[in-house]
């Protein structure tokens, strides 16, 4: 399952992506989540529903024509909203397990 986000009408939009053609998730079901944020922090919740979802669009059960073409659209950051940001090279000591444990 390839997730994406996009610009859809000046608001991020979560979709998935299959064959150069965007879904959106909240118009495959309406309880799937319309941004990343919420479904990565409701993953349980929402994996198994956005899976069906993604194996009917393969399957053919769900249409190209209710998808929109990737070249037309804005892609985004996938997680436009992160809660945090984290760079493990910025501790030293990360630096250096990684290093050790790579043997170099």
């Amino acid at each position: 399952m390839k997730l994406v986000s996009y610009l859809k009408e000046g608001h991020e939009q979560l979709a998935m992506l299959v064959n150069d053609t965007l879904y959106d998730t909240d118009a495959l079901h309406p309880e799937l989540p319309s941004t990343m944020g919420m479904f990565l922090n409701y993953w349980d919740d929402y994996f198994s529903l956005g899976q069906a979802m993604y194996d009917s669009i393969i399957a053919g059960k769900i249409y190209q024509s209710k998808g929109i073409a990737l070249d037309t659209s804005f892609l985004l950051a996938p997680v436009t909203q992160p809660s945090s940001c984290r760079d493990a090279y910025a501790f030293r000591q990360h630096v250096a397990a990684a290093r050790r444990n790579r043997k170099v």
